[in-house]
């Protein structure tokens, strides 16, 4: 996964939660163990989802600037 300098740059001045609030994360974790999948890639999907967000503010946020 390549992610460019600015991108992570802007997410590290992020409170944290702002971007994804933790209830969300482990809301996702818990429906994919429920479909029968290992908390390992509970956790990946998860991850994928946080960072699908993360780059839709960044690109919003951008698009936004003028």
């Amino acid at each position: 996964m390549s992610l460019s300098e600015k991108l992570l740059k802007w997410r590290r001045k992020r409170k944290a939660g702002s971007i994804m609030k933790p209830e969300t994360f482990e809301g996702i974790v818990a429906s994919q163990k429920a479909k029968g999948l290992s908390p390992l890639r509970a956790k990946k999907v998860a991850g994928r989802a946080y960072w699908n967000t993360v780059k839709a503010r960044y690109k919003r946020r951008k698009s936004h600037a003028g």
